[in-house]
């Protein structure tokens, strides 16, 4: 017998009028506890009942509006391809089409979206603590930058992507007559991943979004956890579900976030298409989440063969199409079943990925005709065919290294595999592979994270 109950979506009092919430203690087993109002508008925005940023600030007026910061927005709609139409509204129109200001009850009051795009930063301070940001970058364990980030979001936006770029150097590669430098982080993913980070944060609780980058990568922290319904399994294939819908709609339109809501799909995009590493969610909690982005080479080989044969197709690569290519790249020849468990797309999908990559010579069939297999075939510009077989990628030697120098010394990280001769790459992802088939637990994170034997 099976007995299903459909999942609450509001907050509800037992008969005696106590509102519990639910929550694990610290050995895993679950309690009820009391949920004290100050708690309640944060349940609200996670079962998308209550959307904060579309609130009225009774305290707030048009006067506590910063007119160089609204400025500064109109360049900002007319450099980032915004909606152009909001560029043609005198000041009281602009603010009201965007959602800054809502006329009730005789006045005009701020809503908490337009204060945190165009408020003045000492009011954004008073009336929206929860709203602060901090840039630190390391060199080792020492602190070499360490910002606060305060004042209207486009703004902050800015002078974080200032701040980054000091610390992203790269690398220069010929494609034809040009010349091309990719940088250890893309800008792009930043710029989306640094959107989401502020679009989706809970506003109701006290924290800050935080940047740290260091030689291991780039680590973006955002207050509250993902909302009801996504996780870091699922964000590729999920419908797009915003926390604050108003502040969401308000970056799309001035062009500062992806308009089709899919801005996840950039992230991973701009790591894939470089033969790099797949963005990192997994040290998300139900009060952050954490995006880590490993600081890696790029694939160069990869890198050019996908350019060119971008350039002859005349058409893009999907995320689907970069996963399947990502997975045949580091794991050699696969079959249908192992790439729809590797991609965690859809079988349907990752056929028809692999029809289109296999017109465009990226992938090649082989084995059985009952049981074929993929592998993935490069053909850099003006070179030879690069076959990517098993003998490219970490075998299963490497794996075994790993589990010894786990068992013998108690912990195995990436400086260790790659003194065995890896590349920093294939560390990264047998470490990674490893971790994901249950062979070895993350300690940790960031520089200090390394990997133990998980006991079974």
């Amino acid at each position: 017998m099976e007995i299903t109950v459909p999942k609450c979506r509001f907050i509800v009092a037992s008969s005696d009028g106590k509102v519990l919430k639910r929550r694990l203690m610290f050995d895993g087993s679950p309690e009820n506890v009391p949920m004290f109002p100050y708690e309640m508008n944060s349940r609200l925005v996670e079962v998308n009942k209550l959307d904060y940023t579309a609130q009225l600030l009774d305290d707030a007026a048009v006067d506590d509006f910063d007119r160089s910061a609204r400025d500064f927005l109109r360049s900002v709609v007319g450099s980032r391809g915004g909606d152009t139409s909001l560029l043609q509204l005198a000041d009281n129109e602009f603010d009201k089409a965007l959602g800054f200001t809502r006329f009730f009850d005789g006045r005009d009051y701020v809503t908490v979206a337009g204060l945190l795009m165009i408020g003045r930063k000492e009011r954004i301070l008073e009336l929206l603590p929860s709203a602060k940001a901090s840039f630190q970058a390391l060199r080792g364990s020492d602190v070499v930058v360490n910002e606060d980030l305060n004042g209207p979001l486009p703004m902050v936006f800015e002078r974080f992507e200032s701040y980054l770029g000091a610390w992203n150097p790269g690398k220069e590669i010929s494609f034809g007559m040009q010349r091309i430098l990719v940088g250890d982080f893309s800008m792009v993913a930043f710029r989306e991943a640094l959107v989401n980070a502020f679009c989706h944060r809970d506003y109701t609780k006290l924290g800050r979004v935080r940047v740290v980058v260091d030689s291991e990568g780039l680590s973006i922290n955002s207050p509250g956890g993902f909302i009801e319904g996504v996780d870091a399994s699922n964000l590729l294939t999920v419908e797009p579900v915003g926390r604050n819908p108003l502040l969401s709609d308000i970056l799309k339109r001035v062009g500062l976030a992806e308009r089709t809501g899919r801005g996840v799909d950039k992230i991973y995009e701009e790591s894939l298409k470089y033969g790099r590493p797949l963005p990192d969610y997994s040290q998300s909690t139900r009060e952050y989440v954490r995006l880590f982005i490993p600081r890696v080479g790029l694939d160069e080989d990869f890198t050019l063969a996908l350019m060119e044969a971008g350039r002859k197709s005349r058409v893009g690569f999907s995320v689907q199409a970069l996963l399947v290519l990502n997975a045949l790249r580091s794991d050699g020849p696969m079959k249908l079943d192992e790439l729809v468990k590797e991609t965690g797309l859809g079988s349907s999908v990752v056929e028809v990925v692999l029809g289109n990559l296999q017109e465009c010579s990226l992938v090649e069939q082989a084995g059985t005709k009952k049981e074929p297999a993929f592998s993935l075939v490069l053909k850099r510009p003006g070179l030879d065919v690069i076959k990517k077989d098993v003998d490219d990628g970490p075998s299963s030697d490497f794996v075994q290294k790993a589990l010894d120098l786990a068992g013998s010394a108690g912990r195995v990280d990436r400086d260790d595999l790659m003194a065995l001769g890896l590349s920093p790459g294939q560390a990264y992802r047998i470490l990674r592979k490893m971790r994901d088939e249950g062979l070895l637990r993350l300690v940790g994170g960031g520089r200090s994270s390394y990997y133990v034997l998980n006991e079974r």
